[in-house]
């Protein structure tokens, strides 16, 4: 049975609280100025619910065209990288945020924006400027003008689709930008070859983005065209040592990948041996250029250069 008398030790202890209960003069009417202190922390001082962290979108404003950049919830409370994005002939900064009518595209950028990179999303000085001076120039100012606008970890990366494979290289390749890595996708690295065999509507606007007549010799283009060519202009670089990753499609037929992406990389790959191409399948940034798996590959390949 157990026993109804506390053991010695509790029995002391309760006569100590007792006597001092006893010993102290209570007023009739109550305490005076009854409150109830209430502890620091816990259910009656909760901490202050934490607002949820949003993506962030800055226009960055430039005279030849203005940037977009995406900064992802973690950019908030960490430093992130940055991520430099060239468009597509004929193609606005604002397609890369279009869910709607570009949504492939659109989905394969947000990747690298959840994995903590921010997204600069050039205009490149314009819809066709095929890598010419004012898409380098707006393209830097850009760059320069954004780096302020976020916790910057001070890492810059380039990824240019197609057209926009051109300013992407061609920043790193002449130090202008320093870059970590480049990817491109379906990229055009060889101008000579898209004015004398890719597609018909090609040699008219790449004229135009070079003040060059219809009907060019070839000394005249590559005059006009050398310092801006990837392949062809590599006595104009100083920066030959980015890692590259190229992604292309033995079925494109606009931008053939065995004189583009392969023709490149297999130029770079004495100064950086970590240069690769990604081959998918489909014509011209079909669907599998913007797959899940590219993307992938696309964050382990820039993985390995992020501090």
């Amino acid at each position: 049975m157990r026993s109804l008398f506390l053991p010695r030790s509790s029995a002391l202890l309760f006569g100590l609280l007792l006597s001092s209960a006893l010993s102290t003069p209570v007023s009739p009417h109550g305490p005076s100025n009854p409150t109830i202190k209430k502890p620091s922390s816990g259910i009656f001082n909760p901490p202050a619910a934490q607002p949820k962290l949003r993506t962030i979108l800055v226009r960055i404003p430039d005279p030849a065209g203005d940037a977009l950049l995406v900064v992802p919830p973690d950019c908030s409370v960490m430093s992130c990288p940055l991520l430099l994005v060239s468009h597509p002939l004929g193609a606005i900064p604002e397609y890369g945020i279009d869910f709607v009518n570009h949504a492939g595209y659109a989905q394969f950028l947000e990747r690298f924006s959840q994995a903590g990179y921010a997204l600069l999303l050039s205009s490149d000085g314009g819809r066709e400027t095929w890598g010419n001076v004012n898409a380098l120039e707006n393209t830097y100012r850009v760059w320069n003008a954004a780096l302020s606008r976020f916790d910057y970890s001070g890492q810059t990366f380039s990824l240019g689709v197609s057209m926009g494979a051109l300013p992407a290289t061609l920043l790193g390749l002449t130090g202008r930008i320093p870059l970590e890595g480049t990817i491109t996708i379906g990229g055009v690295l060889n101008l000579p070859d898209i004015y004398r065999r890719s597609d018909p509507t090609y040699p008219a606007s790449l004229t135009r983005a070079y003040s060059l007549p219809a009907q060019v010799s070839d000394a005249q283009l590559a005059y006009a065209t050398v310092p801006h060519d990837p392949i062809g202009g590599t006595l104009f670089f100083t920066k030959l040592d980015i890692p590259y990753l190229a992604v292309g499609s033995r079925g494109d037929t606009r931008v053939p990948l065995e004189r583009n992406a392969s023709a490149f990389v297999r130029q770079m790959q004495p100064f950086q041996s970590a240069s690769r191409v990604l081959e998918v399948t489909g014509p011209h940034l079909s669907a599998a250029h913007f797959s899940e798996e590219v993307s992938r590959a696309a964050l382990e390949f820039l993985g390995k250069y992020r501090r």
